[in-house]
């Protein structure tokens, strides 16, 4: 699966841009991209979050949920410090209802040992605190994605070609981004490719954890059934947590009739990926 989202995630831009047309495998820049692709279009795998939860005892009051949209290409200078509000030109989402930006992470750059592939990518990501009613009850998240236009001379903006991103939580916004925002920072877009719904109950060792490496522990793992991991887990975060249910009542998909910009399938008439799946 990481293999086939090579130099695709989480690309959302539809610039020919020469200082980064390596990274991008179907860039803008190519008129001949084969797989039954358009021409000088660029494609991407994007990615929207919305429940991602985090916490770390001793660190956090509560745990806190994150939702985010990541992009490419990143800015690859002049970028926020860690911890701190960005002092240069940024994404500035819209925020209500208790969301707040999250100011400890802004992207990664990822590796490629080829230098001229290698590539910065931005993360929006906003925070929510998780109180002890989201572990015992019921509450609804939903997710309004408006695709930008296909065409400049369509868009109600004269800066970009529209489309937002809208985060709710109980029918209250917390955060909103639009494309206007996206085109002045970085040059990306509202995702307008075919994506899949993800809902999965998975822990990462890397978000949230104590570093076994940074620890010094013995044994670099991060497993319950292993004593000799509890080094690098939270105090008591297996015998407390271990098993965990995600409990799902309903999933609801609504789209707009006649808007052409709302399709199913993963193959669209404006972005065909069939060929090269």
């Amino acid at each position: 699966y990481l293999d086939t989202t090579d130099h695709m995630w989480p690309f959302s831009t539809n610039v020919c841009n020469n200082q980064t047309r390596n990274s991008q495998e179907i860039n803008a820049c190519n008129d001949n991209p084969g797989y039954g692709l358009q021409p000088n279009r660029g494609r991407g795998a994007p990615e929207v979050d919305f429940l991602e939860v985090m916490f770390m005892e001793h660190v956090f009051p509560n745990p806190l949920l994150s939702a985010s949209l990541q992009v490419a290409p990143g800015k690859p200078t002049d970028r926020p410090a860690l911890g701190k509000l960005p002092n240069v030109t940024w994404y500035e989402p819209i925020l209500k209802h208790g969301g707040s930006l999250n100011l400890y992470y802004w992207g990664t750059y990822t590796y490629d040992p080829n230098a001229t592939r290698a590539y910065q990518t931005d993360t929006v990501s906003v925070n929510f605190w998780l109180n002890e009613s989201f572990y015992q009850d019921q509450h609804t998240y939903r997710i309004e994605w408006e695709p930008p236009v296909e065409d400049m001379k369509d868009s109600p903006s004269a800066l970009s070609r529209g489309g937002y991103i809208k985060w709710f939580i109980d029918g209250q916004l917390i955060c909103a981004m639009f494309g206007d925002d996206l085109q002045v920072v970085s040059e990306t877009e509202i995702p307008s490719e075919p994506m899949s719904i993800l809902l999965n109950q998975a822990l990462s060792k890397d978000w949230g954890f104590p570093d076994a490496y940074f620890k010094n522990c013995p044994k670099k793992c991060w497993s319950c059934r292993d004593p000799e991991c509890a080094c690098a887990l939270p105090p008591h975060f297996c015998q407390k947590n271990v098993p965990a249910h995600f409990e799902i009542d309903y999933v609801r998909v609504y789209q707009q009739r006649d808007n052409p910009r709302h399709t199913l399938g993963c193959s669209p008439p404006e972005r065909p990926t069939r060929e090269w799946i």
